[in-house]
Formats: structure tokens, sequence, C-alpha cells
């Protein structure tokens, strides 16, 4: 009876620690990813600003070179109007000091071409799939004046917008529970485990292990 209990004890005990290690790992994994994206991408905004300070930007190609190259050495993915609308805002800022003594005009007026550019063969490229699907729907009824496909592809939109919104609300709500349950993990944790420690009856254990090296003696 002595053992079933314990061992009730011990599976519950590893049950909140396992709990407690899962609460722990999986946000300080998203907390790396993040911390290396933006490692990447302060990185990038560096080369880039020596590139145009070297004179060694000149079209779309040679960003993509430098944000592949960063994109592979961080394990991250950067899109490519995003991350340039992100640096316009930082050599805007007073602490960019690489390109503190040159004129910015030619270096904004290369990056909005990139970026009317990319649109242009890329468009909605910052939505996700299924959105992006029924976006460029849109614009070929609008092209081919489809009115009716129009109205049939807004009301398409308008459901995966209402669906993806739940999704987005499930996952902050989710979010929003993660805190205390990983504190109640490790305040379940610390109380079972001294709950073991103090019904271990060590006179119980050496009684029993000196009855099994007893009997391996005899055998």
């Amino acid at each position: 009876m002595w053992e079933y209990y314990y061992t009730i004890r011990m599976v519950i005990i590893l049950f909140f620690v396992l709990l407690l290690l899962l609460c722990i790992l999986l946000p300080a994994s998203l907390i790396k990813k993040r911390i290396k994206y933006r490692s990447g991408r302060e990185k990038f905004f560096s080369i880039l600003s020596m590139s145009f300070m070297q004179q060694q930007i000149n079209n779309k190609e040679d960003i993509l070179l430098l944000l592949n190259s960063i994109s592979r050495e961080f394990d991250s993915s950067y899109l490519l109007i995003s991350i340039l609308e992100d640096y316009i805002v930082y050599i805007s800022k007073d602490e960019e000091k690489i390109l503190k003594d040159i004129n910015k005009s030619n270096i904004h007026n290369l990056i909005k071409e990139v970026i009317r550019i990319e649109n242009q063969e890329k468009p909605f490229n910052n939505v996700p799939d299924e959105e992006k699907m029924i976006l460029r729907n849109i614009n070929e009824n609008i092209k081919n004046n489809q009115l009716e496909s129009v109205k049939f592809n807004l009301q398409e939109l308008s459901s995966v917008i209402a669906a993806r919104n739940k999704i987005y609300e499930k996952a902050n709500k989710t979010n929003r529970w993660s805190l205390p349950i990983t504190i109640l993990s490790i305040i379940f944790a610390i109380v079972f485990g001294l709950m073991g420690l103090k019904s271990i009856d060590y006179k119980k254990i050496e009684e029993i292990n000196s009855k099994l090296i007893e009997k391996n003696i005899k055998e």
C-alpha cells in the first residue's frame, strides 16, 4: 500500500514538472526565434547602409542578394517590402551613424522604386496565401469588368477574414493564460515535491533494501 501511494505521488510530481518545462521551453523557443529575427534585421540594415556608402547597391537584385544571405545566416524569413519600409524609417532616425554625412534622398528614391517594382511583380505579397488568392481574383475581375465576380470574391474575402480573426482571438486568449499556468505549475511542482519528500519513510526504504540484499545473498 505504501509503495502504491508513493508511486502516485511521484507520478503527480513528474506530471507537474513536465508541464512546467513545457510552459518554459515553448515561450523560450519563440523568444529565441524573435531575437534571431531582430538580430538579422539589424545586421541587414547595417550592411545595407555600408553598401550604400560604398556605392555597391544599384538595383533590386543587389538588395535581394544581401537579404537572402542574411535570411540563411539567421534562419529567418524577411519580406522585401516590409524590411525596406523599416529601413527607410531606420535611416531617418538620428542613431543611424553610417549614412550620417550622406545625402539620403537618392537612397530613399532607390528604395521606393524597388518597393514599387516589387508591388507590381508580387501584388498582395504581404498577406496570407488564401487572402492573396482572393485579392488577385478581385484584381483580375476588376480589369475584366466582371462586377458579379467581384461581389462574390468580396464575400469570400469577408468570410476568410472573419475566420482568421477568430483564430487570432483564440491565440490571444491562449497566450493570456500561459503565464498563470506557468506560475501554477511551479507552485504545484514545489508543493507536491515537498509533500513527496516529507512523506517518504526512509526507514521503510532502508528495511526494504536490506531485505532485498539478504534475499540476493541467499540466492
